[in-house]
């Protein structure tokens, strides 16, 4: 099978389902095509990327970014460039503009016998709230209406997602499906966690919390922070990866300079995955992040927001919601709970780290793309 992927950015050094389904899908021994820009996503600082290159044995042709709105990168995806791949499916990654202008092309008959397949990001309640963006979805609905004979499936990767396709876009019940965040498999034995733990200066005989990601922004690392200090410093240790603001930092100094606090900054994918199958505990009160999805496929327990996605990835008894994730105390009591119940909650995480593991998850596509 003939397999392309369209995406407004490609980074080969982040775990992105733009990078693991075509990776898995290509493993699954498929042609696997990824058309994306040259321009560098707004977390990345490095410039812009060669025009055409290769990685992992993906061809990954990347188009002149003929402007930008706002982080958007606009290119025109040339009809010679798809027929010339001669893809059986294509996946189109989020409603950026060339999904629209693939999809009219199928309409019109310029790619027949082509299966489309679309994803969506947004969440119910939080991705529809500014005018043009409103708008935006607006347009995004006619279109979908439109061309929806044309597309196969619409998934959603969290159960937000879905809900956002159904209520904003009012796309059938029945084409709407969950396909989970995808990550790579690690789960390491005692000695791996032991030399992990000893490379990045990580207490062994601590109960390991890990809270990570760009912070604070809404992952509400204020209430991570002041939950720790009713902890026992000589049984706890929080370490974190990721950024952090300097004025939080400033703020935060005392805490953030306690002995039982690892602060170990921007990590490789690789890196990362270790350092989260090292930890015991992964600490996320605030809003959704892949870190969610790497922290299931290392079998480490999470205690997340009670949200939609928390209740799903939580439902195998690997991890605990929190009633009111603002509430200091509330992450105390949650942190002891699951800390005191660590070899109950461990062995569920270990049994489903494969269930989102990106190999898996491909194989899922594949059987819709021949259903």
């Amino acid at each position: 099978m003939r397999i392309l992927h369209i995406t407004g950015y490609y980074n080969k050094h982040v775990s992105y389902q733009e990078n693991l389904l075509p990776r898995g899908e290509r493993k699954h021994k498929n042609k696997v095509y990824i058309i994306s820009t040259n321009s560098n996503p707004p977390y990345d600082k490095t410039g812009r990327y060669d025009r055409n290159v290769e990685w992992d044995g993906l061809p990954i042709i990347r188009l002149k970014t003929l402007f930008r709105v706002k982080t958007w990168p606009i290119v025109y995806v040339p009809l010679r460039l798809i027929l010339r791949i001669n893809p059986d499916v294509i996946f189109l990654h989020d409603v950026n503009p060339y999904t629209i202008q693939i999809l009219l092309m199928r309409k019109i008959g310029l790619l027949k016998n082509v299966k489309l397949f679309f994803d969506c990001h947004s969440e119910v309640g939080k991705d529809n709230k500014n005018f043009a963006i409103r708008k935006y979805n607006w347009l995004m609905k006619i279109i979908f209406k439109f061309c929806d004979r044309d597309i196969v499936k619409y998934y959603g990767v969290a159960p937000e997602c879905c809900q956002f396709i159904q209520d904003v876009y009012q796309v059938p019940v029945h084409k709407i499906k969950l396909l989970p965040l995808p990550s790579i498999k690690n789960l390491l034995a005692s000695s791996e966690v032991d030399n992990v733990r000893a490379k990045y200066g990580i207490s062994s005989d601590k109960v390991i919390l890990l809270h990570s990601g760009k912070l604070p922004g809404n992952k509400l690392t204020n209430v991570v922070l002041e939950a720790l200090t009713s902890l026992s410093e000589s049984d706890y240790q929080l370490v974190i990866t990721g950024s952090m603001d300097d004025t939080f930092r400033l703020k935060y100094s005392d805490i953030l300079e306690q002995s039982n606090v690892r602060i170990l900054g921007w990590l490789d994918p690789n890196d990362l995955r270790d350092v989260i199958s090292a930890s015991d505990i992964l600490v996320q009160p605030g809003s959704l992040s892949n870190t969610f999805i790497d922290a299931l496929c290392c079998g480490t327990v999470i205690i997340l927001n009670d949200t939609s996605q928390g209740k799903y990835l939580t439902k195998n008894g690997n991890g605990e919601l929190l009633k009111d994730n603002l509430s200091t105390d509330e992450l105390v009591r949650m942190i002891t709970k699951v800390s005191s119940n660590l070899e109950y909650y461990n062995q569920n995480a270990h049994e489903i780290a494969e269930h989102f593991d990106y190999m898996t998850l491909a194989r899922i596509t594949l059987n819709d793309y021949i259903s």
